[in-house]
């Protein structure tokens, strides 16, 4: 399309859409917007007496998809059919129009539809541009930067490039929509209070050994609903002279699968939940225990072996990306866990 386009930010559908084109200075075609566009009118070839202006009206679907046009008597002109993601799969009729699926702007010349903030390619079902936002982590298909309506474009649209959202929310029935609002809004709540909810225990673990190669051992583990969690444990490779004088030597961080039941039959130094933690917060804790330590191994077994520094005897120690024990280890953990169970 050659010339220039007009645009109105301030109308009903609450975005900004176009008004009138214009070519060499003179209107060929405009538009009248309502919640949705009503009709256009462009200027076509007439013999007189007719008039060079026609004017169509616009027909929908249940997701605001153009369907149909109407001349002034009401009498079916064009029609439109689209696969899930809105590629124009048939049509009649030879009504210019670029109001196709879910009612945006289609750009024959891009082969893309304009959904303001980026361009839509529905042949590939993705967006030419990067989402700016973030996306949120109670909707995981918000986190992709490309995604159109989250992968459901039959029931979900996203007119401003942003922010996609149920089809429901718009439903031409004010009390259904409310009701399904409402449900997503209570969805969402339930998904956040899950979310926030203190589930994860963490457990301090100690055993005793005889005969010793060290007598004493102390670990952390993250009791998870159902009573199935994971075991972080701290220990050095090898037992030798040199770990004995306190000097610091390889070692790593264990974390294992393992099990309530199967912690309080090895626990024989004592086993008590010193936290409870959030699914968020137990993921920030997890991360604070790995420190700067870094991936070494993961075994079939459920095994996840991370490569850090041990030293027997750093008893002074603050920081767990320090040379530490196992007892250190442990306490710095701990005191973590509850710092953050303070936070929720």
């Amino acid at each position: 399309m050659t010339g220039a386009l007009q645009y109105d930010t301030l109308n009903p559908t609450g975005y900004a859409q176009v008004l009138d084109e214009v070519q060499s200075g003179a209107v060929t075609r405009t538009y009248a917007w309502g919640l949705q566009l009503v009709s256009e009118t462009q200027l076509v070839a007439a013999t007189p007496p007719a008039s060079p202006w026609q004017t169509s009206w616009y027909g929908y679907d249940g997701h605001g998809s153009v369907r149909y046009l109407t001349d002034a008597s009401g009498a079916v002109t064009d029609t439109y059919t689209y696969d899930a993601f809105g590629n124009l799969i048939n049509s009649t009729g030879s009504t210019a129009n670029n109001y196709l699926f879910a009612g945006e702007q289609y750009d024959p010349d891009l082969g893309l539809y304009y959904n303001r903030a980026r361009y839509l390619d529905v042949r590939v079902g993705r967006f030419w541009g990067m989402d700016t936002e973030e996306g949120g982590v109670t909707r995981p298909s918000s986190l992709h930067k490309y995604l159109y309506a989250s992968a459901n474009p039959v029931n979900r649209v996203d007119p401003n490039g942003h922010d996609d959202f149920s089809m429901a929310s718009i439903s031409v029935s004010e009390g259904i929509g409310e009701e399904i609002d409402g449900e997503e809004a209570e969805a969402d709540f339930t998904a956040k209070r899950a979310l926030s909810a203190h589930i994860i225990d963490i457990y301090k673990c100690s055993r005793w050994a005889w005969p010793p190669s060290f007598p004493y051992h102390m670990w952390a583990y993250a009791n998870l609903p159902g009573n199935q969690g994971m075991r972080y444990d701290v220990g050095a490779y090898e037992f030798n002279a040199t770990v004995l004088t306190g000097q610091t030597v390889p070692g790593g961080l264990v974390i294992q699968e393992s099990s309530l039941a199967s912690m309080q039959s090895q626990a024989n130094g004592g086993i008590s939940k010193e936290a409870s933690l959030s699914f968020l917060r137990y993921l920030e804790w997890q991360a604070f225990v790995i420190g700067d330590a870094y991936f070494v191994d993961m075994t079939s077994d459920g095994l996840f072996e991370f490569a850090r520094e041990y030293n027997l005897l750093p008893f002074g120690a603050d920081s767990i990306k320090a040379a530490v024990n196992c007892i250190v280890f442990t306490q710095l953990a701990i005191a973590e866990a509850k710092k953050l169970e303070k936070e929720d």
